[in-house]
């Protein structure tokens, strides 16, 4: 019925361009996300059910997971120190393949997070394999990957396409729906510095031994969004961009966006 109810609502939208891109939730291995405890058996079932039900209602729609958060960590049976569950990417794929095999075989592209370490802070070069098990979720086997795959930082999605590989999921198109550096807070780079790390992870630096590939090299990347664009000021105000009045126009750039047009 809520898939059914997505597709309705989807199909009736005056959209701008010929194929219709939808992305079913976000990062649904956070407890906060996802009623608390997140569940990969319960996600794979939206996902494919919303998946079907969006191709059925509109021949030009294009269905993307929910992007993961490879950061989290696996805290087993016991909550987090916020009152919360999680489930670390790795395991969270895993649960989702063992509930419902084939749910990847129903989407049209990959989306993924892949924010640089630190977290949010570091340059583009700083990449790392990690995977963080607390509790009892520490007893659980961890599949390491090829050397040269990471699963936390710019190029993390490579991680993610291994894992697909793994199921016999292959050649989908990474769109990167969010991504970026915090800024102007301890810690964490300056606006102009922000802004310099976007590009390079973008273009590259000029350099030939890069120790990243940048996005607009790797075929495999469909599109790139920075987040964020003009997020919640309250709560966002350190990824921000730009400022958005109330008719949806732009009131003012904020000094990564200044950064950025800055660039040559």
């Amino acid at each position: 019925t809520t898939a059914r109810r997505y597709a309705d609502f989807a199909a009736a939208l005056a959209w701008p361009t010929d194929e219709h891109y939808l992305v079913v939730g976000n990062e649904p291995n956070h407890g906060d996300e996802w009623h608390g405890r997140p569940n990969p058996a319960t996600y794979a079932r939206f996902l494919l059910d919303t998946a079907v039900a969006l191709h059925q209602a509109d021949p030009q729609a294009r269905v993307f997971n929910a992007g993961f958060d490879t950061f989290t960590p696996h805290t087993g049976s016991q909550p987090f120190n916020n009152g919360l569950f999680y489930v670390d990417a790795a395991a969270f794929l895993d649960g989702m393949v063992a509930a419902e095999p084939d749910v990847f075989t129903h989407l049209d592209g990959w989306a993924s997070h892949p924010y640089p370490i630190g977290p949010f802070a570091a340059p583009p070069e700083q990449q790392v394999f990690q995977i963080d098990r607390l509790n009892d979720a520490a007893a659980l086997p961890i599949n390491d990957p090829p050397p040269g795959i990471f699963n936390r930082g710019i190029n993390s999605y490579e991680w993610e396409l291994w894992k697909l590989a793994q199921f016999g999921v292959t050649d989908l198109p990474v769109f990167i729906t969010e991504t970026g550096w915090r800024h102007s807070a301890e810690g964490y780079p300056s606006p102009e510095q922000a802004a310099l790390y976007l590009d390079w992870a973008w273009r590259g630096n000029g350099q030939h031994d890069l120790g990243w590939t940048p996005w607009s090299d790797d075929g495999r990347i469909f599109a790139v969004t920075p987040f964020a664009l003009a997020g919640n000021p309250d709560e966002w105000w350190h990824t921000n961009w730009l400022v958005m009045n109330e008719a949806g126009t732009v009131a003012q750039t904020l000094p990564p966006f200044i950064a950025w047009q800055a660039l040559p």
